[in-house]
Order: structure tokens, then sequence, then C-alpha cells
């Protein structure tokens, strides 16, 4: 189909004009956001302008300057992508645009040895600048016709993909034989999951030992570390952990406060025991459902 040339503007913005979409009222003041929202979100629209996305489920930002975005996005849309408006916000000096588009776009990334893809959503934000006596004057029809310039509005989606101005883009398929790469994929993740976990366990057990190890040395130190093994904050680390994220899970372990009654320096060989014993309880826990994570 064909895409919405430049010099095809004036003409749409006429058309949505005779269609009686503009109107010459001023809107009061606190009223002409919600005006031109009445109007336009939730329709569906075809651009008239390429813009930029990063296709990552947030609003890409296109600062529209004349015909040409300012954007930082990642995968470059002509015009002529089919979207809902989502919301519309009125500056002082502009109209935001939030426009979800239609078809998603087809990603590829590599893991390991594999290029794998997914459909993302693209989400654009097209920055409109807005002349201020207009938004001052609380004036509809300037700015409608100025939404007009970036967007042709229509009642449907069917309406919308039928308009001479829709791109016509669909999706690109999955290449051949994919099915047998996602299952090969799922093995790989496995496996290496797996190994993963059984690396994690050997850490959790050595750590666990070496703290363990400490306790005999100092009675305050061992006291510490039997309050700091009572802590409820290692099991609630382990216990709320999925096993894919087992081998990332760490503890950071709260102070606690000594028990009164002791100096400076056996206080602190008791802080460093609850301190210790909190991990102590912690590699424990882990190594237990790393195991049962694994077996």
């Amino acid at each position: 189909m064909q895409r919405i040339r430049l010099s095809d503007r004036a003409g749409l913005a006429a058309g949505v004009l005779a269609a009686g979409l503009l109107s010459a009222a001023p809107a009061a003041g606190g009223e002409l956001e919600d005006e031109l929202r009445r109007r336009w979100v939730g329709r569906w629209v075809v651009t008239a302008v390429e813009a930029q996305s990063d296709c990552d489920g947030s609003y890409t930002n296109n600062r529209m300057l004349g015909a040409r975005p300012v954007s930082s996005g990642h995968y470059r849309l002509a015009a002529g992508e089919l979207g809902r408006i989502d919301n519309l916000h009125l500056r002082r000096s502009r109209i935001d645009l939030l426009i979800a588009l239609d078809e998603p776009l087809r990603l590829s990334f590599r893991d390991g040895p594999f290029e794998l893809f997914e459909q993302a959503l693209c989400l654009i934000e097209l920055r409109l600048p807005a002349p201020r006596s207009a938004v001052r004057r609380r004036q509809v029809e300037p700015l409608e016709e100025l939404i007009s310039t970036a967007v042709a509005g229509f009642d449907s989606r069917d309406e919308a993909a039928a308009s001479p101005y829709a791109s016509g883009r669909t999706v690109e398929p999955l290449p051949d034989g994919y099915e047998a790469t996602l299952a090969a994929y799922r093995q790989f993740q496995a496996a290496r999951l797996r190994d993963a976990l059984a690396d994690r366990l050997g850490t959790a057990l050595d750590r666990a030992a070496r703290l363990a190890a400490g306790a005999a040395d100092d009675a305050d130190y061992a006291s510490g570390l039997a309050a700091g093994a009572d802590d409820s904050e290692a099991d609630r680390r382990v216990s709320g952990a999925r096993c894919e994220e087992l081998p990332a899970t760490e503890l950071y372990p709260r102070r606690g406060k000594a028990p009164d009654g002791l100096d400076e320096a056996a206080a602190e060989r008791w802080l460093d025991g609850y301190r210790d014993g909190q991990r102590l309880m912690f590699e424990i826990l882990l190594a237990q459902r790393l195991a049962r994570c694994l077996y």
C-alpha cells in the first residue's frame, strides 16, 4: 500500500477537516486537553511521519522538527504504521501523542550458539510543537490540524487498515524449522541451569563450613552466631527465590543489636558473629534448596 508522502499531509489534514472532526469553537482553559483527548484517545490512526521506537514496552520519545523525528529509538518505523492512540497530553507549547502500534516487530537476539526471535510491541510518543497562541486562546481547530499532519484518524481498525496511506507492513514470519531450534534451546537452557545450580551448591557448602569453623574460637562470637542463625531474613531470601534465581541469590546481613552488659570489644565480636550467623543459615538453607532443584 502507498505510504504517506510529505506532500500528502495538506490533503490529509483537509480531508479530516472536511469530515467534520475539527471545531472552530474555542474550549475552556481546563477543558482544552480533555476535548482533544475525547476526540483522539482510543482512535485508530495511520502515522503520517516516520518514527523510532525501542520496542521495549515503554513509549519512545520522538521530538518532531518539521517532518523529521529527533529520537534515540533503536528501530526506525516508516510512515504508514497502523496504531491506536493510548493518551494525549497538551503542554504549553506542544502536544504529546502516545501511540501503540498495531503490528509487532520481529526482533532477534543471540544466546549461546542460538539466534532467537521475539515479537515486540512498539510504542511511540510523538511530540508535536504547538503554537502557544492556540493553546493560550484555547483554540481546538489549529491543534487538531496539527495532530492531523502527524496521524490520520479513523473510527475503526478496519477503516484505518483500508486507508491508502497505510503501509500494510506485517511482522516477519519465523524462520523455517524454528520449533526445532526452540526445543534445542530449551535443552541448552536446562543444562546451563544445572551447571549454575551445581556450582552454587559447591560454593554454599564451602562457605557454610568456613563460617561454622569460626564459632569455636570465641564465646561472644559464638553467641552472636547462634542469634544470627535465628534471624528470619535468610529463610525469606531463599524461600522467595525460584530455582533459576538461586545461583545469583545473595544475603546482605542485618546489623542486629548486641546484648546489654558486653564491653565494646565483646559487643563487636558478638555483632560479627550475628552477621556471620545470618550468612551461615543462609548458605545452609540455600544448599538445601539448590539440592532440591538439582535432584
